[in-house]
C-alpha cells in the first residue's frame, strides 16, 4: 500500500481550450488556445486527420464539422499517452456555415 495520495496530474504550463470553428465545403479549422504540433483533433471520438498552423489554430482538411459534432482537442506524447484535452466543444448552426 503507497503512502503517496493520488492526484490529478496537469502536464504544460496554458490550459487548452476551443474556442470556435468554421466549417467549409472540404475542410474545417478549429480556433482555440494551446494547440502544439502534438495536438490530436477528435470528432465525434473518432480521431481525424488535423495541420497545426499554430498556437491559435487547427486545420482539418479532410473533415468537414457539422452543427452537433462533439469535437475534442488532447495532446498526445510519442507513446501515445493523452497528456490534456479541451473540454468537449458542440459545433453549432453558425460554427458549420462560417467559413
Amino acid at each position: 500500500r503507497s503512502p503517496y495520495v493520488k492526484t490529478d496530474i496537469k502536464f504544460g504550463i496554458d490550459p487548452i481550450y476551443i474556442t470556435g470553428a468554421s466549417a467549409g465545403e472540404t475542410s474545417s479549422c478549429l480556433k482555440g488556445t494551446g494547440f502544439t504540433e502534438k495536438s490530436k483533433v477528435y470528432v465525434n471520438g473518432t480521431q481525424v486527420s488535423a495541420t497545426y498552423i499554430d498556437t491559435n489554430t487547427l486545420m482539418l482538411s479532410k473533415t468537414v464539422l457539422n452543427a452537433g459534432d462533439e469535437v475534442y482537442v488532447a495532446q498526445v506524447c510519442s507513446d501515445k499517452f493523452e497528456l490534456g484535452r479541451t473540454e468537449t466543444y458542440v459545433v453549432s448552426e453558425a460554427d458549420s456555415s462560417q467559413y
